[in-house]
């Protein structure tokens, strides 16, 4: 629906954006990817790019401290996941890099276009994963 160019013109604030965390929190508690639901309720919102991609931003990050800071209480922090995240932190460093020097560049509807055909890319993953 939101590839067709549809924007979320509803009630902002508490209720709405409480429920698309809960969703994202469940998410995230369930399987530790929380970031679609977020990335979709905010890519939604009538913001300017800018505005959205700095939301994305601040959100993904806030789900990785959190899920970061839980970890050690669950027993799942052990030396290969230490060891697992610091072989994928390189490249994945490279990719923000990469990826801010081309938001710099692309006009909003191609990146309003990236950003939901990498959601529904890396849905149709969790699926098949």
């Amino acid at each position: 629906v939101q590839m067709s160019g549809w924007k979320y013109t509803g009630p902002r604030g508490m209720v709405p954006g409480g429920i698309a965390g809960a969703i994202s929190g469940w998410a995230n508690g369930i399987s530790a990817v929380g970031g679609p639901p977020s990335v979709m309720y905010l890519i939604s919102l009538p913001d300017s790019p800018l505005v959205q991609r700095a939301n994305i931003a601040l959100t993904i990050y806030a789900h990785g401290t959190l899920l970061a800071l839980t970890l050690p209480f669950s027993g799942r922090f052990v030396l290969v996941t230490i060891m697992w995240s610091a072989l994928i932190l390189p490249t994945y460093l490279l990719g923000v890099w990469g990826g801010s020097k081309l938001f710099r560049v692309l006009p909003e509807k191609i990146f309003r276009w990236v950003v939901l055909t990498m959601l529904v890319g890396l849905s149709l993953l969790i699926l098949i994963g």
